[in-house]
């Protein structure tokens, strides 16, 4: 990137529950050097804003993310209110998955 980063946002799987993610945000901080502001938002939101980001979605609409995995997949729906990626339903399943 050609500069120093100093904050993060980091994707967990939204399963982890307080203390998993604050080990994780303790590993960005103190391990991998974000000192400032090292966050931990659940996958599905950070795809579904990063979605958002890069198309020209408008208000009102709906983003499915659907996520298949080695051992469990989830399908997360949100929906864009003035730029805010706002929760609607998910659904996980614990047998459909890759092994």
């Amino acid at each position: 990137l050609g500069r120093e980063l100093s904050a993060a946002v980091i994707a967990v799987s939204r399963h982890l529950n307080y203390n998993g993610r604050q080990d994780i945000v303790n590993v960005g901080r103190y391990d991998a050097g974000f000192r400032r502001a090292a966050k931990a938002i659940d996958r599905q939101i950070t795809a579904a804003v990063a979605y958002h980001h890069h198309t020209e979605q408008g208000d009102g609409k709906a983003i499915l993310v659907l996520r298949v995995g080695g051992r469990t997949s989830d399908a997360t729906i949100f929906k864009f209110i003035d730029g805010e990626a706002r929760y609607v339903a998910a659904q996980d399943d614990i047998y459909l998955g890759g092994k």
